[in-house]
């Protein structure tokens, strides 16, 4: 099975979506998921440890990973529809 242009164009923006879907989860995780206890007590932002000034805002990265991560799995779900 030959790999035609259309294909390959889309699994090269597959891995560019569920990519950036990745990068902003993992923002999601540093600057909110991983805070969220101390910033249920605290209500506003705090200083980390290690100097970060996080946030309750940090729970907006994900809203890009879901969009990112959705293209992603649709760019996916097309390229297994050319391939038949």
């Amino acid at each position: 099975m030959k790999l035609s242009g259309k294909r390959i164009g889309h699994l090269v923006f597959a891995a560019i979506y569920l990519g950036a879907a990745g990068f902003f989860a993992y923002a999601f995780y540093d600057r909110f998921w991983k805070w969220r206890d101390e910033l249920s007590q605290v209500s506003t932002s705090f200083t980390t440890p290690d100097g970060a000034n996080v946030s309750s805002s940090g729970m907006i990265w994900i809203l890009p990973a879901g969009i990112f991560a959705i293209l992603g799995f649709l760019r996916i779900a097309r390229y297994w529809r050319v391939s038949r």
